[in-house]
């Protein structure tokens, strides 16, 4: 029978067919495994929440409104004693170049003066004879000089009654002043913190009038003082006003210490570093303290050259002097060039001025609350979570952010060293999350945990671990000194 269908061929020719375009996939294709992307800095703020750097211009303009007490009535009164203190130096150094003058003349109290006197004689032969006689006259000045001296003494007394009437005037202000804060402290020991609304505003009213007296003296801080009795008494009123706002007075308030004592000229840590009181430990703003005065510190001072106007230096009194003999220095980089302005440099802190600043972030008390410990020291890493261990890294890059930003602000030659202790505590913080981290990893690997169940998994967390390393590398790397 004949066949329907031919016979196929054993193998198939090759031929060229055209390939078909492929349709274009609804779906991506999911990778067999997934590659973990750190997070971004928003992503960490949501884990640490703190906006420390934006916070500082809020900061800096509420202080602003309240450090310039130029109308205000302790003002005047501090004005007027400076006055009268000034009268009386003066007094005291005419009194002081009498004494002077007659000491040198006591053993000259008489003068005398040439005089000549014609005689004419007729002798007994009747004839005129005519003579010169040429002698000295002395006059006795004691009298004179006693009554200069008696008048001097007069002005020094009245001068010396109008200071001492001035001091007693302002010592019962400045005591006033501390007994309401001390009354106002009292009375909120006594009702508690749900007092009634009376009590709060009278503790507003208190702080309000203490933190103006405060700025007051900060005031004649900021001037060219002659007068060291005078700038004593300052100091010493400024530290009893500033115990007893460390006393009744919250976190706020003590930023407001901050930023008066850093607009004021170099040398501020001979009196005012002890107005920085900072406490981690056993505080519930503590942190948030710490951080924010961080921020303060590491960030430009804004305005710096307003508040420092009374401490320009004079044409004329720099002029006077020449470079050798006023042993100003001009510092240079390591390629020769100069590092500062010379219009500028003036109203620069010292470097000893910010490491004695520095020196008073409790960094101990800090990593101490990082990382778990109780109060008694004990450190036990195996109760870390993952989230723990995510929020230290979150804290740890908001960290080493505050102390980047003090890399830039005091790029200079004149602030060497205290770059480089930024850079060590830069150092530090990833070496103590290091450990920690270590430690982490060490005590969940004994325990064969996987850590599926959990919402950051060892992976994700060693990925954020190297991204905060990688960080802080080149934020120290950046840095020209």
């Amino acid at each position: 029978f004949a066949k329907l269908y031919p016979d196929l061929p054993r193998e198939r020719p090759q031929e060229e067919t055209p390939s078909a375009p492929c349709a274009p996939r609804l779906y991506p294709e999911i990778p067999s495994e997934l590659q973990e992307v750190p997070f971004t800095k928003g992503q960490l703020k949501l884990l640490e929440p703190g906006s420390w750097l934006e916070n500082v211009d809020s900061y800096s303009e509420d202080f602003e409104g309240l450090a310039r007490q130029e109308k205000h009535a302790f003002y005047e009164l501090l004005m007027n004693y400076w006055r009268c203190r000034k009268q009386l130096l003066l007094a005291e150094a005419k009194l002081q170049s009498m004494t002077e003058d007659c000491r040198f003349i006591e053993n000259k109290l008489w003068t005398f003066r040439e005089e000549q006197l014609t005689v004419q004689v007729t002798t007994i032969y009747k004839e005129k004879v005519w003579g010169l006689d040429r002698f000295r006259s002395f006059f006795f000045l004691k009298k004179k000089k006693k009554k200069k001296k008696e008048k001097a003494r007069e002005t020094l007394q009245v001068t010396y009654c109008t200071v001492k009437s001035c001091e007693r005037l302002f010592a019962r202000s400045r005591r006033k002043i501390m007994l309401n804060g001390l009354c106002t402290m009292r009375s909120q020991h006594k009702t508690g913190v749900g007092g009634g609304s009376r009590d709060v505003e009278c503790l507003h009213s208190s702080l309000l009038l203490l933190k103006e007296c405060i700025a007051v003296l900060f005031c004649f801080t900021r001037r060219v003082l002659d007068d060291a009795p005078f700038q004593s008494d300052v100091h010493h009123w400024l530290e009893k006003l500033v115990s007893v706002l460390h006393r009744i007075g919250s976190g706020g308030d003590h930023l407001y210490l901050l930023n008066h004592i850093l607009r004021c000229p170099a040398g501020v840590r001979k009196w005012a570093v002890p107005f920085v009181q900072i406490k981690v430990l056993d505080n519930p703003s503590g942190v948030f303290h710490f951080m924010q005065s961080l921020a303060l510190l590491m960030s430009p001072v804004k305005n710096r050259a307003e508040f420092m106007c009374h401490m320009k230096p004079s044409e004329n009194r720099t002029g006077a002097v020449s470079d050798k003999e006023s042993g100003n220095w001009t510092l240079v980089d390591e390629v020769g060039e100069e590092d500062e302005d010379p219009e500028t440099s003036w109203m620069l802190l010292s470097e000893d001025d910010l490491i004695f600043l520095f020196s008073q972030f409790p960094f101990d008390e800090l990593f101490i609350h990082l990382l778990g410990m109780n109060s008694k020291g004990a450190y036990q890493p195996e109760r870390t979570s993952c989230q723990q261990m995510m929020k230290i890294f979150a804290f740890a890059t908001s960290l080493v952010e505050l102390l980047a930003v003090g890399l830039e602000t005091f790029n200079r030659v004149r602030y060497r060293q205290f770059v480089k202790r930024i850079g060590h505590m830069i150092r530090l913080t990833i070496c103590y999350v290091s450990d920690h981290w270590a430690q982490y990893v060490s005590v969940n690997k004994t325990r064969g945990l996987t850590l599926q169940h959990q919402p950051y998994s060892l992976d994700k967390l060693q990925v954020e671990f190297d991204e905060l390393f990688l960080r802080a590398v080149l934020h120290v790397l950046r840095a020209k000194r």
